[in-house]
């Protein structure tokens, strides 16, 4: 990507040192670095401790994938298309961990699979994205821990670049529709695109999240990051699951590589706007505020606990 001008606090265009000569990642993606002293650490982020980062790297000689999948028996076979012949050829062993909480023939369809490193989980209640995505991190036995959609959005070659990145050593790595919009083959509807201009705007001025796509349904991350982090301090299981999840990474001074993605926006979405945009928006105050008062020794406010509880599968 060509930087237009200085790169904000906290921010590296172009790519990680030592990664930029690896063949086919190109330059086009982004690399933040949430430090403690920067103006880049804005609203939430700001004001928290932070000691010397431990390496977050680990040893990415192996990779587990986690797909949720609530009544995906249509789709799922397309990701699993999309996604094993990458796996097959890392030259790394790997897992794909399927999490299906509803009720249709997704198991049937994660079993036709099983034996190119497809294990299916079953769950009777509905987990909400986020709870499944958890689940399928709490399963998983390998060094990197990625998760992908299951109507396979993101091309499979994309897929091998952010993998590639984080064998490479960046312990998060995240696909992006918003850093190189021209890129995306096939765009969401403009209502769909305007909610997610206004939200990425809204994550970076209340919780000083510095992505331009939090939502985008593809990440990479180390199992420290995962372990140490992600599992240890995210509640939030709703629509808003992964902007809680890049604010407590942020937190942690982990670096971030946003990479822009082909992305093909299927028209089969399961994203109610409706329904979910008022929840997310109530959930991003209250992530906003209930780390507020933990930096001040105080408890969670009791209506965010609540409205995870409430809606958790929204």
């Amino acid at each position: 990507m060509n930087d237009k001008g200085p790169s904000p606090p906290g921010m590296d265009f172009g790519g990680p040192p030592g990664l930029s000569g690896h063949p086919g990642l190109g330059s086009a993606y982004r690399v933040w670095v949430p430090l403690v002293d920067s103006p880049a650490r804005s609203g939430a982020l700001r004001g928290y401790d932070q000691r010397a980062p431990p390496d977050w790297n680990g040893s990415p000689d192996s990779i587990s994938l986690v797909i949720p999948a609530y009544n995906e028996g249509e789709r799922l076979e397309k990701s699993l298309k999309e996604y094993l012949p990458v796996l097959e050829t890392l030259g790394i062993p790997y897992e794909v961990i399927v999490i299906s909480d509803g009720s249709d023939f997704t198991p049937e369809v994660a079993r036709r699979y099983q034996a190119r490193g497809v294990r299916c989980y079953t769950y009777s209640q509905k987990l909400g994205r986020g709870g499944a995505i958890l689940e399928g991190f709490r399963k998983s036995r390998f060094e990197l821990i990625a998760f992908a959609d299951a109507d396979g959005s993101v091309p499979g070659t994309d897929f091998r670049r952010l993998v590639r990145l984080a064998m490479g050593g960046m312990p998060a790595v995240v696909a992006s529709r918003r850093l190189e919009p021209k890129m995306v083959a096939v765009p969401e509807p403009p209502l769909r695109r305007s909610v997610g201009f206004v939200w990425a705007t809204l994550v970076k001025l209340v919780l000083g999240v510095q992505l331009e796509d939090s939502q985008c349904g593809m990440k990479v991350f180390s199992k420290s990051v995962v372990r140490d982090v992600i599992l240890r301090r995210l509640t939030v299981t709703n629509r808003t699951f992964e902007v809680a999840m890049m604010f407590h990474v942020a937190r942690a001074g982990v670096p971030v590589c946003e990479v822009p993605v082909r992305y093909v926006h299927d028209f089969d979405s399961r994203m109610p706007i409706a329904k979910a945009v008022p929840v997310m928006f109530l959930t991003l105050m209250g992530v906003s505020l209930a780390n507020l008062l933990e930096s001040r020794g105080l408890p969670p406010p009791k209506f965010l606990v609540g409205l995870n509880s409430r809606f958790a599968s929204v």
